[in-house]
This record gives structure tokens, sequence and C-alpha cells, in this order.
């Protein structure tokens, strides 16, 4: 008989879309030729609101077992100035503990639940430290039943006290780089403990010449840059269109910004920047195929899910100094390139637009390094590793 297993994490399924959600829901289909895998989850979709959304208690979803749990409320409506407050007081406890109750979700049946049954599992996977659930999680699973996957980036909210347990109470941290790794052991003090860098892998599919010029005759594409996922200020897509804008100002062309995935706010208009919205995985590896180069603006990422796709599909990339995760893959994989300004992000174009060969050869370098760091079997073996110590 196979051992349960546990996730526990604040979003899942088929429809929710978010880069910790779909790193989780991937290593927990991946475990179930092992495993009996099951996920705690809240009913929202909505991370900006946790509004109960699903209405089912209990579903199935390629052989996971996922158990919703109401929420008590939505996400408080004072979040963001408890947030400024403790910004300036960030050693106030008790401001840290009601800033992480108003982040949300907030599930006290989820909590309930683990109390009661945690012991009938092997292990129990708590992803994302940022969240609410996670948080209470931490307080009612016992250590040495904990794996630990924090998706962890240089942001304030990182260092707030509130999470120092959280970081210091499981036994096993499983981490997606060497990066992540040092900023919590710097940041919380973490003694030596076990940990692994696991990261994720991809599942990429074939495309042909065929594919990728349907791309971009749907959209009316040929030369073009690239951003994948949400269409989001968070991730500094308001500024890489800015500095789109004014490369094309200086440097008229042809070349096109094309934004593929959900939008999350209003953006400036261009008639050089392409929005597709949602499309099928074929069609958004067949755009990553086609594209010059894919750009990620964010200067927060504990792994970044794009930049692996976009070396499977040997396509250079360029990032965001300011993102030490961003930097370690270019620098590591002699894939890409960084910029700190808008000067340097036209320098950086040109130099690619203008050395098709350092380019392509570049995309090459990230397709080697993530066949030898990401891809699944790899992953997968550190994470049978760290289920069966």
């Amino acid at each position: 008989m196979k051992d349960k297993i546990l996730f526990v994490i604040q979003r899942y399924g088929a429809d929710v879309h978010g880069g910790a959600e779909w790193h989780c829901r991937q290593i927990a289909e991946k475990l179930t030729d092992r495993y009996k895998v099951e996920v705690a989850t809240t009913k929202a979709q909505d991370y900006t609101t946790w509004r109960n959304h699903y209405k089912k208690d209990i579903e199935e979803l390629n052989n996971v077992l996922i158990r919703r749990f109401q929420n008590d409320r939505e996400r408080a409506k004072d979040h963001s100035h408890t947030e400024a407050l403790l910004r300036s007081n960030v050693n106030d406890l008790s401001l840290n503990v009601k800033w992480i109750i108003d982040q949300g979700p907030v599930s006290s049946e989820l909590i309930e639940f683990l109390k009661k049954n945690h012991h009938d599992y092997k292990k129990v996977i708590i992803f994302q430290y940022l969240y609410t659930i996670s948080y209470f999680a931490m307080k009612v699973v016992p250590a040495e039943k904990i794996i630990f996957v924090p998706l962890a980036h240089d942001e304030p909210q990182v260092r707030y006290p509130v999470f120092r347990e959280s970081f210091r109470k499981p036994e096993m941290i499983v981490f997606n780089s060497e990066i992540e790794k040092n900023l919590a052991t710097k940041t919380h003090f973490i003694k030596e403990k076990k940990s692994v860098v696991a990261g994720v892998g991809i599942d990429t599919m074939n495309v042909n010449a065929r594919d990728i010029t349907d791309f971009k005759e749907k959209y009316g594409v040929d030369n073009y840059l690239i951003f994948l996922g949400r269409i989001d200020p968070a991730k500094r897509v308001d500024i890489l269109i800015n500095d789109f804008i004014l490369y094309k100002k200086n440097y008229p062309s042809d070349l096109k910004l094309v934004l593929v995935g959900r939008k999350v706010k209003e953006m400036t208009k261009d008639k050089d920047v392409v929005e597709t919205g949602y499309v099928s995985e074929k069609e958004k590896y067949s755009a990553i195929a086609g594209c010059t180069a894919l750009v990620n603006p964010s200067p927060y990422e504990s792994l970044s899910l794009i930049v692996l796709e976009a070396f499977f599909m040997k396509r250079p990339i360029i990032v965001n100094a300011f993102c030490e995760v961003l930097k370690y893959h270019c620098l590591k994989s002699d894939g890409g390139l960084w910029y700190e300004t808008h000067l340097e992000f036209d320098e950086v174009v040109n130099y690619l637009l203008e050395n098709p060969d350092i380019s392509e050869q570049m995309g090459k370098n990230g397709y080697k390094y993530v066949k030898e760091h990401y891809a699944w079997d790899v992953v997968m073996e550190k994470w049978y590793k760290v289920l069966e110590n």
C-alpha cells in the first residue's frame, strides 16, 4: 500500500494560475506514481480577495485528491494600511501577527483538519511562506512531519519576524535555488539543518516551424520579445512596457513586445505591444520558440518558470539585474543578459538583434543548463530522497 502525503497550499486547481500553485501541482502530480497524494487547500480561486469560489469539498485531479476548505473571510480591507504600519515598526510582534492574519487566506476548517489528521500522512509538504495558511499549518504539524517549500525571494516581507518560526521549525526545507537558500539562512539565522535545492521541471511540447508560423500569423508578429505570466505591475510589466516604448522611439523597427497571460490591471496601450490573453500550452511554446528573447522584468523571483521554459525552447533571456536569482541563471548558464536602466535595456536588446549567432548560442547554453539542473528526472530524484530519508 502506498504511503499518504499531504500538500498544503492557499489555492489549487487546473484553473488556478500562479507560479507557486503551478509548481505545487506539478510536484504533487509527479509523486502519484509512488505515493497516495492529497492536497489541503481553500475554496478560493482569486488571491486578491480569497473569496470562496469552489463548491465541492472534495475533488480529484490527475490522481491527486483535493480537500477544499471554506475561508473564514475575504482579504482584510485595511491590509495595505497594516503593511504600511509594519514597514515602519517591523519588530512590533502584534503588528506582525495582525499582518499575517490580514494577509490571508484564513481557514479555521483547514487548520483544524491538519491538527486532527496530520498523523495519517507520512509527510506534510507546506508550500510558500507568505500566506496565513502556511503560517498556522506550521504551528499544528510536528516538525519531523514537515517538508517546507518557502518559495522565498528578496522582498521586504521575507524579513518580517513573524516568519522566523516558519523557516526554523521544519526539519527539511526544499529550496528553488542556492540564492534562495542563502537568503533564508542569512535572514532568519537558520542553523545547520537538512535542505536540498530541487527547483521544478518543465514539460515542454514539440514545436515545429508551422506551429511558430501559425502563432506569428494569428497575432500579426514576426520579430518580437515575449513576456509570459500575470500582466501585473507587481511583476514590473508596466515598466517593461514603458522601457520598450522608449526603445522603439530610439530605434524604430518592426520589433514587437508580446504579452501572454492574464491582465491584472490596465497598462499603457501601444501599437507595438501585443496582448494575447490566455493561450493553449501548444501556442505558448510556439510563442516562446519564435521569439527573439524572453524578458522577465520582475525583481522578485525564487526560480522563474518562464526563464526555464525559454531555455528549454533554446531561447535567450533578458532579465532584471536587481533579481539575484534571475542574474544567477544568466551567469550559470551563459544563456542571457541583464539590465538595470532603460538605457541598458536598449543596449541588451540591440546586442541580441545585432548578433544573431551569439543569441542562438545563448539559447543552446540555456538548454544545456536546464537539462542538467531542471529536467524532471533530476528534480524528482531529489524529491524521492527527501521523502524517504
